[in-house]
């Protein structure tokens, strides 16, 4: 996309597709939020997001993309390593997701998005799948309203930016219903395993592609 419209029509358009597919996801599982995580995390995550947002253009997304990769392999790998399962659980690991979100937020507000990383981090908690997937949500739906603040003066919005971004957010709403769909019919054990080597091969790609 970046390639086609430039960043500065481009971050715009994946943060307000984003964050319409947050919303549905948060729409479809609202009871099942896990507040707490989502607080710890967003508590770092919205006011670095601020601040990515505001100097976005001053860094090559390349660079940011492969941090956020390098971060999300690794939270995996502390996740499942022996010894380590669940090591951001806890009253005395919520600090982590404190962490992650901080460097979340400052990459999605570089780069338009850090890709999965923060789903990384709240699949580390090992929450219950629906609890995941709204907590996750949650926390971005935050990230990205406060993005689309900094990013509004220098959007420029008008109506072939708004068909574009009408089309990218019903593609998120679509997406986020077939998905609850589909996960719905599988056991926590078998989701907690998909989704964390999706997680890992997305971070390892991230790392190579830039």
């Amino acid at each position: 996309m970046i390639g086609q419209v430039g960043p500065v029509k481009a971050v715009p358009l994946l943060t307000f597709a984003q964050l319409v597919g947050n919303l549905a996801r948060l729409a479809l599982g609202f009871k099942s939020v896990a507040w707490r995580p989502v607080a710890y995390f967003s508590v770092a995550a919205v006011p670095s997001a601020a601040v990515g947002a505001a100097i976005f253009l001053s860094v090559n997304p390349g660079v940011a993309t492969r941090v956020a990769g390098g971060v999300i392999v690794l939270v995996v790998l502390l996740s499942v390593l022996p010894g380590t399962a669940g090591f951001a659980g806890g009253k005395s690991g919520m600090w982590i997701p404190s962490g992650l979100g901080a460097v979340s937020g400052l990459i999605s507000g570089l780069a338009g998005s850090a890709g999965p990383l923060s789903a990384a981090c709240f699949w580390s908690l090992s929450l219950a799948p629906a609890a995941y997937i709204a907590s996750e949500a949650a926390a971005a739906c935050l990230m990205h309203v406060v993005k689309m603040v900094v990013y509004w003066p220098v959007i420029g919005a008008g109506c072939d930016w708004w068909a574009e971004a009408a089309t990218l957010a019903l593609a998120m709403i679509g997406g986020s219903w077939v998905g609850r769909k589909l996960l719905s019919g599988l056991a926590t054990g078998s989701i907690r395993t998909i989704v964390g080597l999706l997680l890992f091969l997305s971070g390892i790609r991230m790392i190579m592609n830039g």
